[in-house]
């Protein structure tokens, strides 16, 4: 069974590269956030295909709750790149050869895109590897005083980004772009 950090994983490009991405709650089951520039990168790249593995061993080369794939993807043009406060994609995963959805085998989390200061959060990622060079996982960040401050203000949708004063700072390395909060 899924477990409360089950549904957070690695988004691989198979042309190179890869970022963090969590499965949402929603009515179809086959949702996936993570940040824009993650897709703007790796387009760059040329064309290729995304994969999903929520809780994703790198060591193991494991995924034990399968490897997805993304079918598409949807990310605000009209905004990003050039408003930071939108850097974010939402990625569609097929379902199984069984019909099951992402969300029903890993699990999903709750999104709530609303910023508000002085909000006690954690930062979850998946990066690839670690700081020293290891095979990647799971990391998490709480800023050291407990809350946040605002990198920009937000914008009238709410939006904002955030600026993390976190002890393990050096957990989030590359690929570890598109964790939620």
């Amino acid at each position: 069974p899924p477990s409360s950090l089950s549904a957070i994983g690695a988004l691989v490009y198979t042309r190179g590269g890869n970022c963090s991405g969590t499965v949402v709650d929603s009515t179809s089951g086959l949702v996936v956030v993570t940040a824009a520039h993650c897709v703007t990168d790796a387009e760059a790249e040329g064309p290729a295909h995304w994969i999903f593995g929520p809780s994703y061993d790198f060591a193991r080369k494991y995924a034990p709750y399968g490897v997805w794939t993304v079918s598409s993807y949807a990310i605000d043009r009209n905004n990003y790149p050039g408003n930071e406060a939108y850097d974010y994609a939402f990625f569609v995963i097929e379902p199984d050869d069984n019909g099951r959805t992402v969300q029903q085998i890993a699990g999903g989390l709750g999104a709530n895109f609303s910023a508000t200061t002085g909000r006690g959060f954690t930062q979850y990622a998946y990066p690839a590897v670690t700081a020293s060079g290891g095979p990647g996982g799971l990391v998490t960040c709480t800023p050291q005083n407990g809350s946040t401050a605002y990198e920009a203000s937000p914008d009238s949708n709410g939006a904002a980004s955030y600026n993390l004063s976190c002890n393990n700072s050096n957990a989030f390395i590359g690929s570890s772009s598109g964790g939620p909060l």
